[in-house]
């Protein structure tokens, strides 16, 4: 067992095993030569904790570690002299002993005979060392130890000192291994708890050692080469990050995975947040292009134009067909009421073939107020319209009669918002009629009876009556009411989901479907005072849905169509006098149409032939106006698609009787 004797000259303490009590030693650190204390001393020694703290011992260094450094000795002391082991102070490096010095049992070499050491009774060797190795022991009792006799102990004590060296022997090579990681453990806490205070920067890179550590157990050589940080270093690197100043920035610490962050509720004050994702940018609203102010060149020549006897302010409506022959059917207003009595509408119906005048019929107008209800039949054979105000009645140009005359299509249904706000063609025997809540009946027109009672939509928007296609289209008419759009089934009257309602739109305007039926589109007013926008969807695939914010300039939309599977058109401005097409396989919007001048004007679209139409004044005559139509697809057209991307803005095209231009 070793044991810690003071040097009465330098106070150095030095270890020894108990054979060297009683004899005569020397101090490698001063050559000063003492007797070890006596036997009673000794005793005193080993029962007093503070003498008997933890010694370094023996370190093994791992492979990867580089070779430890040996202190040199202050002299070269004879093999014979004792040896010292100056205990590291709170400033002092700690002593790393190499492995040489550690495979030597003995360090101590004596002057004079080999007596043995005398009975150590009362002693326990398998008792752990103290925890503090920082602590210097006390050194009174060897200050004045009194001299041995060179002679050693009496023969009694040598089968002690037998038995008990055997013992220790035995406990040592036992103990060895856990000792040895015991003090291993306890040295390189000390070594920490002794660092003196570090400023913020080796705070800091303590934070990082921890990181470093926490990471995957990086190799500890790496530990000794970026110097040990501070025990508070160390406490900061376990709670939050550390604030430092420009001036001395900390050393990064590892990065961590960002779901491993802790949630701002229960961070620390002063701890650093995780930034919060990015909330999504707002769709940019296109710009509407100013009207050329200089020459104008022809983009699309006009392919129909015919001469209507009806100015473009007092058109009301325009429908078109495709029986036998193609003809677009003209409701206007063709005298005023006088007095609040006489007014009178006319229909003009037109063919697209001859550019000729087929039909004429006129109905009186009185009480009639706002957009009059009027369609047109598939095959051109009849139309209906309101008449009088809030009844139906259908007119067929063939025989001049009425198979439908001022009915009430609701009259004896319980849960219908009258008056009807639509009336569309589902045949030319067939007529489909729309409330205000977007419920839909069917009436046949032979037989003048209700067919299909529709599934009642709910109570009516109070602000905003159903919005309703233009025309039926794959056997369904699309209808938007409180902020969604329905396709109702015109054979059962059910209605099944086409664009489902969006927080950021407030009321269907208008809205629309292909030919096919299989793409809606819809005007909506914004969730803002003055916006707009313009949605289209594919119900088989949402994903491929549409939103475009419309710019406030234009107006609020009016109307909005189709012109072909792939064009939709939305109408804008007083009397529909300006005009959108948005590109749904470009996904742009690529013209603006509209007079020059910015004067009236009325636009329209037929979704089946997709051409696109447009009333415009007649110069010579303000009583008349015309009536031109040309292909959606006009030979200019993917040119002004091509501009309007590279413009980020639609390409303005003037509407003239000779056809577009820009």
């Amino acid at each position: 067992m070793a044991l810690e004797i003071p040097c009465p000259q330098c106070q150095s303490i030095l270890r020894a095993p108990e054979e060297a009590i009683g004899k005569r030693v020397r101090c490698k650190k001063c050559n000063h030569r003492f007797h070890v204390p006596s036997d009673e001393i000794v005793l005193d020694v080993l029962a007093d904790s503070q003498m008997l703290s933890a010694i370094d011992s023996p370190v093994v260094v791992p492979p990867a570690q580089p070779a430890p450094v040996v202190p040199k000795p202050a002299a070269n002391p004879a093999p014979d002299d004792l040896g010292l082991v100056e205990e590291p102070g709170a400033a002092a490096a700690p002593v790393v002993i190499s492995g040489a010095a550690a495979a030597s049992s003995n360090p101590f070499s004596f002057d004079g005979g080999s007596g043995p050491a005398p009975i150590l009774a009362g002693t326990d060797d398998a008792a752990p060392p103290s925890p503090s190795k920082s602590r210097r022991r006390h050194a009174g009792h060897g200050d004045k130890a009194p001299a041995h006799d060179d002679k050693g102990p009496k023969k009694s004590g040598r089968k002690m000192i037998l038995i008990l060296g055997s013992l220790a022997a035995v406990m040592f090579f036992g103990c060895a291994g856990g000792v040895g990681a015991i003090a291993y453990y306890f040295g390189k806490t000390q070594q920490v708890a002794q660092a003196p205070p570090s400023a913020k920067a080796d705070a800091a890179r303590g934070v990082a050692d921890a990181g470093k550590a926490k990471d995957k157990g990086k190799d500890k050589a790496k530990d000794k080469a970026e110097g040990k940080a501070d025990a508070k270093g160390k406490d900061l690197a376990k709670s939050e990050p550390l604030s430092t100043d420009a001036a001395s920035p900390p050393a990064p610490g590892p990065e961590k995975p960002a779901a491993r962050q802790m949630k701002p509720a229960a961070m620390k004050a002063g701890a650093v947040a995780t930034p919060a994702p990015a909330a999504p940018a707002a769709p940019v609203v296109f710009a509407l292009p100013a009207p050329p102010t200089g020459a104008v060149q022809p983009v699309a020549r006009e392919k129909v134009k015919i001469v209507m006897e009806a100015p473009v302010a007092a058109v009301r409506s325009v429908r078109f067909a495709h029986g036998a022959v193609p003809v677009a059917a003209v409701l206007w207003k063709s005298t005023p009421a006088f007095q609040g009595a006489g007014a009178i509408d006319t229909v003009d119906v037109y063919s697209t073939a001859t550019k000729n005048r087929a039909e004429r019929v006129t109905f009186p107008a009185d009480g009639v107020t706002g957009d009059r209800l009027f369609d047109i039949s598939p095959d051109g054979s009849r139309i209906v319209l309101e008449l009088p105000a809030g009844k139906l009645t259908v007119y067929e140009f063939d025989k001049k009669v009425k198979p439908l005359d001022g009915i009430d299509p609701f009259a004896g249904v319980a849960g219908r918002s009258g008056p009807a706000v639509a009336a569309r063609f589902i045949s030319p025997t067939r007529l489909a009629v729309i409330d205000r809540a977007g419920t839909v009946d069917v009436w046949d027109v032979g037989t003048k009876a209700r067919v299909v009672t529709g599934t009642p939509a709910g109570a009516a928007d109070p602000k905003a009556a159903a919005a309703v296609a233009g025309a039926v289209a794959g056997g369904t008419v699309p209808v938007g009411s409180r902020g969604e759009v329905l396709q109702v089934d015109v054979d059962k009257g059910a209605a099944r989901p086409g664009i489902a309602a969006d927080p950021m739109n407030k009321a269907v305007l208008a809205v629309a479907a292909d030919p096919t039926g299989k793409r809606l589109a819809a005007a909506y007013s914004g969730s803002a005072p003055g916006t707009s926008s313009l949605v289209v969807v594919d119900p088989s695939n949402p994903d491929g849905r549409i939103s475009v914010p419309l710019p406030t300039a234009a107006g609020e939309p009016v109307d909005v169509t189709f012109a072909g599977p792939e064009l939709v058109v939305v109408y804008v401005g007083v009397g529909r006098s300006g005009a959108i097409l948005y590109d749904t396989e470009a996904r742009v919007a690529c013209a603006y149409l509209r007079t020059a001048s910015g004067g009236d004007a009325a636009q329209y679209a037929d979704p089946v032939d997709g051409q696109l139409w447009w009333i415009v004044p007649d110069p010579a005559n303000a009583k008349k106006s015309f009536l031109c139509g040309t292909s959606a697809d006009f030979d200019g057209y993917q040119g002004v698609v091509e501009q309007a991307k590279a413009d980020k803005k639609p390409v303005f095209l003037v509407v003239r009787p000779d056809g577009l231009a820009k």
